[in-house]
């Protein structure tokens, strides 16, 4: 099955206004300064290991979601920028 899921304010807790430069891809940022929400790569390995193809989608820009996804998830991601 393929598992689409949405970036920030489901695995990342970025929902913070200090954010959106990040998510414009308008600022360099290390991501392990990036906020997960307790359990997300958890939860990404968990469906992984059941077979699922996980697909994570965000409209933030690809400077932004590519090191972030990369980082934590090693999944495939599309953005919409």
């Amino acid at each position: 099955m393929i598992v689409f899921i949405d970036l920030d304010g489901t695995l990342t807790d970025t929902a913070d206004i200090c954010y959106k430069d990040l998510k414009d891809g308008l600022k360099d940022f290390n991501p392990s300064d990036i906020p997960l929400f307790p359990k997300a790569i958890e939860f990404i390995s968990n469906l992984k290991s059941l077979g699922h193809r996980i697909v994570i989608l965000s409209d933030s820009h690809p400077k932004y979601v590519r090191p972030i996804v990369e980082t934590f998830f090693n999944v495939e991601y599309i953005f919409s920028r």
